[in-house]
């Protein structure tokens, strides 16, 4: 990761706890990863009982939960909360995030599993019916989805 890239990342962080007063903040996606692009925008979690985000001129993508919010995706097993905890990197926590480190993962009821493969279903339906018409927007999609899964 460049210098460059870390610090228009420590500027965001500091807008983004500067104007929520969170509990936590944590940068996801690709730049998380080290699979940024020089097109890639920069996505954070943000955990905070604010309703708003601040408005930045950097392309960036902020994700508003409150702690309850995150609390029920967590024990549904939400994916992009998984994720986060699994590739995320912590700018800032007040002790709420790490928490979940010492939890073990939810079990999964069979509705959320049914869920996920109804969700995969569509997806590949997706893919078909476009390979079906443009291949090359298939392609893209394709490898959108797997960009988000990696």
């Amino acid at each position: 990761m460049s210098s460059r890239l870390k610090d228009k990342i420590i500027d965001v962080g500091d807008r983004i706890i500067y104007e929520c007063k969170p509990s936590s903040v944590v940068l996801v996606g690709s730049v998380a990863v080290g699979k940024e692009k020089d097109t890639s925008d920069m996505d954070f979690l943000v955990i905070s009982s604010k309703k708003q985000v601040p408005l930045l001129k950097e392309n960036v993508n902020v994700v508003l939960m409150s702690k309850n919010e995150f609390e029920k995706k967590y024990l549904k097993g939400d994916d992009f909360v998984i994720s986060s905890l699994s590739f995320g990197k912590i700018i800032y926590d007040k002790e709420y995030f790490v928490k979940f480190y010492e939890k073990p993962l939810p079990v999964f009821s069979s509705d959320v599993i049914q869920e996920k493969i109804d969700y995969c279903r569509k997806l590949r339906n997706r893919i078909t019916h476009l390979a079906g018409s443009d291949v090359d927007s298939a392609k893209e999609e394709l490898l959108r989805i797997c960009e988000e899964i990696i």
